[in-house]
């Protein structure tokens, strides 16, 4: 029986539209597939069936034009009519999905079940799928100059190499911004909310070619790595949309909008050790750089580090080549940063490599640094379209701190980690983007949002170890298992049942377990007195602020209540603040507030905003906030909340340390908006509170701001800032609100051990030159 006569019957058991395939051969290619608006599955790649799903390029202009996403399509073999389809969300960003079900189609069965059938695609960008774009047109020669002008190796490597890294990465983004410009003017159209709005297409098509509805058609996932920021956006676009969603090796979807990573590096070191006591537990015949300790081997290991770093060892004749080579400390470095990446693996062979290394043999080490480098450009345009309108690595400054920090957190990956994420490439972007492709959502895997169950796996993957945060994250109407051995993908939640009504109001009265948590407390005193600087609770926030999981605790007068002293402690997490309720430094503290009158709330803060009170290693502290008490009806609904969740606020265009004076919006320092826990009467209405934190450089610069900077976005004449602001907040429902002034005049934060702040740098001639472009917007100039 022919191939094309199995596919055939497979079709007609699963009660699908085996007439659509008639005369259809098995075609090896999707070049070979005309896309279309209808799911319409050919069969494909023997075993398999593809289709090429046409979608609008922008789904809220749809008159710009489609392009097509890959999908392809393996059957279980135990499943039917009624099974669903579990979408496979590659890992990345520019993994290709239909390379990835086509790799693992033997187990990807076990792993889920073969009562499931199993769909993977290719996102926007990549592979098979439409919006391609080379950002050298096919030079060659100029792509690989570039690259070595700016793969300099590990940050660490010479006294120059992250300074060459960072002014040679401007070029990157100006050749990929003139490709877009010259020859594919919407290449940058492969944000991930535009992936996940593809795949709600996808999941409605596929309904729709079954005879369901569209309207109530769920996605069932599997994301893996990057993946997950796929399914944690697609979670936070369309909650209820959510059937089933799997998070393997889970990234930190905030720091990935932001392009500044530090989850990633805080376990890459214990990876390694496990290297040595792996190495050692298996014993001379299974690891050929046994060592009769764990330590020994970490200490021969140290010693090879050493070694390429102090002298690279001159090659010739490596391989297929005959032109000489420098074997490097970056060498040795990347197959730290490949072990820890996939250690059952890589493990075996880095023990043989460090084994010839050790007697003077480093050939297989020659290359690999060279060799790690994408040959496309499909990962770095989508992290850089996704972090465009946030990106925290735009200035040497940012860089600087960022590659100190993961040095810090990791000797063996740290140094060579930038240069393999190449976060930095991001900053010359120029991607224009309608709002609809920008990330305005919660990205946080797993937010406040009544999904289905969701199971979290692979929690202490090193490199992706954000799914601890994102256990810590999970809402309350969100259950979350964590797989043990012995469960198996979705089977594993099979029996879990969540109650979901997408009509519930939010904020909640009571804050959700998912994000940092405030708890605001107001002190009475008698009036005017000072803050004392040597009291006991002084005694007690120093301690306060060492632990990892307290961010900032502040203490401030408000201008306006000369006898109300605020005390403002974040909590990285519910679990944190938990934990330290029940600790004896929690007892320590209300026993030095006993003796004064008190109240206090609980506040969380809404996604994609940092601390309130802005002090840290990095930064000085503000000593100038307003905080304006803005309120709400309480019977909001979802939509209106998250337009509340999405509004920018004030708008700044300045660099840090800019004179306000010249550029009135260098003024505004920081603007964090936090809702407050429970309920509240104001002017005879029961209200939600919404706590909006503007902090200005000082009282002057408050002034500047408000007088000089003019502004609107809605299409009309820039007129009064504040104006603005508390016109669009009226247009979301605000009912009315307070202003106060405070001065925070003790900042704690935790500091990470040895950690060094570097010294403010004076502005560079290059964001000199960027400011001067931005007049207009930054006086009271009309636009």
């Amino acid at each position: 029986m022919n191939r094309l006569v199995n596919v055939l019957i497979l079709f007609i058991s699963l009660g699908l539209k085996a007439h659509s395939l008639h005369g259809r051969a098995t075609v090896y290619g999707f070049e070979s597939i005309e896309p279309s608006a209808d799911l319409t599955w050919t069969p494909c790649f023997d075993a398999f069936n593809c289709s090429r799903l046409e979608v609008p390029l922008d789904y809220s202009k749809r008159s710009l034009g489609t392009t097509s996403i890959a999908f392809i399509k393996l059957a279980g073999k135990n499943a039917t009519v009624e099974s669903p389809s579990i979408v496979l969300i590659p890992g990345g960003p520019g993994g290709s999905g239909v390379d990835l079900l086509l790799t693992y189609k033997s187990i990807i069965g076990q792993m889920l079940g073969e009562q499931y059938n199993f769909v993977s695609f290719d996102p926007r960008g990549v592979n098979n799928s439409g919006l391609h774009l080379d950002c050298f047109s096919g030079d060659a020669k100029s792509r690989s100059a570039f690259y070595r002008l700016h793969r300099t190796g590990a940050t660490n490597i010479s006294s120059t190499s992250l300074e060459e890294q960072y002014y040679s990465s401007s070029i990157y983004g100006e050749w990929c911004n003139n490709a877009v410009e010259n020859k594919s003017p919407h290449s940058y159209y492969v944000t991930t909310p535009a992936v996940a709005r593809d795949l709600l297409t996808f999941t409605e098509a596929e309904a729709e070619f079954a005879g369901q509805s569209p309207s109530n058609a769920k996605l069932w996932c599997y994301s893996v790595s990057y993946g997950t920021v796929i399914g944690s956006t697609f979670a936070s676009m369309f909650p209820d949309r959510v059937g089933r969603m799997i998070l393997d090796g889970v990234l930190n979807a905030e720091q990935y909008y932001n392009n500044y990573w530090t989850d990633n590096v805080d376990q890459m070191d214990e990876a390694m050790e496990t290297f040595s006591t792996f190495c050692h537990s298996a014993g001379p015949e299974k690891c050929s750089f046994w060592g009769p300790t764990p330590a020994n081997i970490t200490a021969r290991m140290d010693g090879i580090i050493r070694g390429l770093q102090n002298h690279p060892v001159p090659l010739s004749g490596v391989g297929n080549s005959d032109l000489p080579t420098m074997v490097t400390y970056s060498d040795l470095k990347t197959l730290f940063l490949n072990a820890v990446y996939a250690p059952l693996a890589t493990f075996p062979s880095m023990a043989e490599i460090l084994h010839q290394a050790e007697f003077g043999n480093v050939s297989a080490l020659a290359g690999m640094y060279d060799q790690s480098t994408s040959n496309t450009d499909a990962r770095l345009i989508i992290t850089c379209t996704d972090s465009y309108r946030r990106n925290r690595l735009t200035t040497m400054k940012e860089f600087k701190t960022w590659a100190e920090y993961t040095t810090l957190k990791s000797k063996y990956i740290g140094d060579i980690y930038p240069s393999y994420l190449e976060g930095i490439l991001c900053r010359s972007f120029q991607p224009q983007l309608p709002d609809s492709l920008t990330p305005p959502y919660r990205p946080t895997v797993l937010l406040d949002t009544p999904l289905a169950p969701a199971l979290l796996v692979r929690l202490t993957m090193p490199v992706t170890r954000s799914a601890t945060r994102a256990r810590e994250m999970a809402a309350e109407k969100t259950t979350i298992k964590r797989a043990s051995k012995q469960q198996k993908g979705l089977r594993a939640i099979d029996n879990t049942t969540t109650k979901m009504n997408g009509k519930d109001q939010y904020p909640a009265k009571t804050p959700p377990r998912c994000c940092r948590l405030l708890d605001w407390i107001s002190l009475k005193d008698p009036l005017n007195s000072a803050i004392p600087n040597g009291d006991e609770p002084f005694a007690t926030f120093q301690e306060m602020h060492k632990l990892e999981d307290c961010i900032v605790v502040a203490r401030g007068r408000a201008r306006e209540l000369s006898d109300i002293e605020w005390l403002i402690i974040e909590w990285r997490s519910s679990r944190a603040r938990e934990e330290f309720l029940a600790s004896e430094l929690s007892l320590r503290l209300n026993e030095a507030l006993a003796h004064r009158s008190w109240s206090q709330e609980v506040a969380w803060m809404m996604p994609n905003h940092g601390v309130i009170i802005c002090a840290n290693p990095l930064f000085p502290p503000q000593r100038l906030y307003e905080v304006l008490m803005i309120y709400f009806p309480i019977d909001l609904d979802r939509e209106t909340i998250s337009s509340i969740e999405k509004f920018r606020g004030l708008p700044c265009w300045h660099i840090d340390d800019e004179d306000p004076a010249q550029y009135p919006s260098a003024a505004l320092k920081s603007q964090r908006p936090v809702w407050i826990e429970g309920t509240y009467a104001y002017q005879g209405q029961t209200v939600r509170r919404l706590a909006y934190f503007i902090g200005f450089v000082d009282e002057e610069g408050e002034g500047i701001y408000k007088e000089k900077v003019k502004y609107d976005s809605r299409g009309k004449l820039p007129g009064d800032v504040m104006v603005y602001f508390f016109n669009s907040l009226e247009d979301l429902g605000m009912i009315g609100y307070e202003s106060l002034h405070v001065e925070f005049v003790e900042v704690f934060h935790y500091v990470p051990e040895n950690y060094v702040p570097e010294p403010p740098r004076p502005i560079s001639p290059e964001e000199r030159k960027f400011l001067d472009r931005l007049p207009a917007y930054d006086s009271d100039v009309s636009l």
